[in-house]
């Protein structure tokens, strides 16, 4: 039994959650008032932004409400190519459970079953068509091949040396001799067989809504941007017209921009793939976006970052204030600032010194590398590229600049970048140099860190600020995409 569902949301998506599953019942009893089929819900979100933690939440709710909750984790299983064979094993699976003392619901289970995988071979034929038919100008023993796979010619037709001479379009002619009249007798096979299916399985999940089953049931697809294209596609049209069965209501979380790239991809650039994704859903829920400072101090915690204990607060500012204004100042995404934090987290892993890490300098350099490719940064300079950008960032700085008796100031990032580039060229001995900067503090901590009873005036150490450039390259190389 889950005593809280929602255990570990750091995003506060609760409450959005509690309020979608009252939004599905609503729509699901108005449906049944009217005898409609599924309802499919769209959560439309951008990578990064909780989805499948999300989903994790809300089934664990609603399971705990006594709904069976179906999940396909559509990217994982679309190395086939049958996403029929995929939905109906996660319904099954889910419903194993409830029919251990309901044979007569599982032998309806069981007639379904049987009446799509006769849908299934006549969807796998329709495929093979379609890309004969994309297939143009191939070798023409290719073409019988692929015709005889698609299903359009039996075994035992031949086709003349001629019409092989004569390449794929003559193929296709003779073949059409066979074709029509089989694959009228096949499709009217399978529209049979789809009602077939849509009824049994129906009568199934209503036998055991009966006994001891709450309705409705549900079915999460979750990962379908990243899937194949053409399987994604497939998908879709499975679950808005054969799944089209009473008592389940499905919920599919997309990135929907991803997803339409994936539409454009089989139909074309200029295709309106938007418009075309929004008719295989009832309704598209826009997932809110999660506040800034919360999704960061929700990566750190993915991470096991403690803030406070691995990063100095430069200038006296918060670590998590200076990640959250580093993100939005750089305007990055979510996917951006997750993919930045695999490189600052294995950064943070591998940091061995007992002094703090300092995060202005470690930051933006992460955002060169990232974002701008910037791999060269080794070198003493008093110059670096994108000097506009990097001036975007502005942090008000708490310090003592002794020249000018000010104790706050406004710094660009780009200024502590250099600052930070210099101290990490000079020797230790030589750290007073660096007086009137919001890096002194830091490297004066760092001084006595090192050497806590005195430093000998031979000695040529550098800062660790040293090590940063080369510390993120190495981070970077093992970041997946």
């Amino acid at each position: 039994m889950i005593d809280d569902p929602w255990a570990g949301d750091r995003l506060n998506r609760q409450s959005t959650g509690e309020h979608l599953i009252k939004v599905l019942l609503e729509r699901y009893e108005a449906r049944k008032a009217v005898g409609a089929g599924s309802y499919i819900l769209n959560i439309d979100a951008s990578w990064g932004e909780g989805k499948t933690f999300f989903l994790e939440c809300l089934r664990a709710d609603l399971r705990k409400r006594g709904h069976a909750v179906a999940y396909v984790n559509a990217w994982q299983d679309d190395h086939g190519d049958d996403p029929l064979v995929t939905v109906m094993s996660a319904i099954e699976e889910e419903l194993a459970p409830f029919f251990k003392d309901e044979k007569e619901a599982k032998a309806k289970m069981e007639k379904g079953k049987k009446a799509l995988s006769i849908v299934a071979q006549e969807t796998t034929k329709q495929v093979g068509l379609h890309f004969l038919k994309l297939a143009t100008g191939i070798a023409a023993d290719k073409t019988l091949e692929k015709l005889r796979e698609a299903g359009a010619l039996g075994d035992d037709v031949k086709v003349d040396d001629k019409a092989l001479d004569g390449g794929s379009e003559k193929v296709w002619e003779k073949a059409l001799e066979n074709l029509i009249p089989k694959r009228v007798a096949e499709h009217q096979r399978a529209n049979k067989s789809s009602d077939e299916f849509r009824e049994r399985t129906s009568e199934a999940i209503s036998a055991l809504f009966a006994k001891n089953m709450k309705e409705p049931m549900f079915v999460f697809v979750d990962e379908l941007d990243r899937c194949r294209p053409l399987y994604a596609i497939r998908l879709l049209e499975d679950l808005k017209h054969l799944f089209a069965i009473k008592g389940i209501v499905f919920v599919v979380a997309t990135d929907s921009a991803q997803l339409s790239h994936s539409v454009k991809a089989i139909y074309g650039a200029e295709f309106e793939a938007r418009k075309y994704l929004r008719r295989f859903f009832d309704r598209v829920f826009v997932f809110p976006d999660a506040e800034r400072a919360q999704f960061m101090a929700h990566l750190f915690a993915s991470h096991g970052i403690d803030w406070l204990r691995r990063f100095y607060q430069t200038g006296g500012l918060d670590p998590l204030v200076v990640f959250t204004s580093w993100a939005d100042a750089y305007g990055l995404s979510n996917r951006d600032v997750e993919q930045c934090m695999e490189i600052v987290s294995t950064f943070v892993t591998s940091w061995n010194h007992d002094v703090k890490i300092e995060p202005i300098y470690l930051l933006t350099l992460t955002w060169l590398f990232y974002v701008k490719n910037i791999v060269g940064l080794d070198k003493s300079s008093d110059s670096v590229p994108f000097k506009d950008e990097i001036e975007r960032w502005n942090l008000n700085l708490e310090y003592y600049d002794k020249a000018t008796g000010e104790t706050v100031a406004n710094f660009e990032a780009y200024a502590l970048l250099i600052t930070a580039r210099r101290a990490a060229a000079k020797k230790m001995i030589d750290i007073h140099t660096q007086m009137g900067s919001p890096h002194q503090q830091y490297l004066y901590v760092e001084l006595k860190s090192r050497y806590p009873t005195g430093m000998s005036s031979n000695d040529t150490s550098i800062s660790y600020l040293s090590e940063y450039p080369s510390r993120i390259r190495n981070a970077g190389r093992v970041v997946e995409d």
